[in-house]
């Protein structure tokens, strides 16, 4: 969750609009340490679990804060086109790492239900989840999404595409953005 958060805080920071970030989740330990060395953070967990168990902790004993932005990032790798069998059948739903952006992710927007949330993911995540279907990872997250019961409302949903290549040189093909035929 947390490369989203930097690119945030330095987007917000290079704007002068003050933020101040509570907390984030990060598995890798060597950024985790990139972050504290670059931004002011409340509180680094290993894990988006953790995260949602502390927050639930301070939310029980009434000192939790109100969430204004919650920026995630989930792992790419079960819906990139960059792994060998993307539209293999199964391979979506069967990867390690499938279940943090759709049962993990769920269950943080109805923790902190935050006034905003902004979720960044690879474009593979709007393209078919096999080659027999035309049924998405996107669709597939919107319709959980929007069926989650939240206790402060809801929220409008906006879908982006944006394209990093407008604003980086990236060295490697990106057959989501090709022509070709799936």
């Amino acid at each position: 969750m947390s490369m989203s958060m930097t690119m945030m805080s330095s987007f917000v920071q290079e704007l002068g609009i003050p933020f101040r970030c509570l907390s984030t989740s990060e598995t890798c330990k060597a950024y985790r340490a990139y972050q504290a060395a670059n931004f002011e953070i409340g509180c680094q967990y290993e894990s988006v679990q953790a995260q949602i168990a502390a927050h639930k902790r301070v939310k029980s004993e009434g000192e939790s804060e109100d969430v204004d932005l919650l920026v995630i990032g989930t792992p790419c790798a079960p819906f990139s086109c960059m792994q060998g069998k993307r539209f293999h059948k199964e391979s979506v739903n069967q990867h390690a790492a499938y279940d943090l952006t759709f049962r993990h992710i769920y269950e943080a927007a109805q923790t902190f239900e935050p006034a905003a949330l902004v979720m960044e993911q690879s474009a593979g995540f709007q393209l078919k989840v096999h080659s027999e279907t035309t049924e998405t990872p996107l669709n597939t997250f919107l319709d959980g999404f929007k069926a989650l019961p939240f206790q402060k409302g809801g929220y409008w949903i906006i879908k982006l595409d944006m394209d990093m290549s407008i604003w980086a040189n990236i060295s490697r093909s990106r057959p989501a953005n090709s022509q070709s035929a799936r």
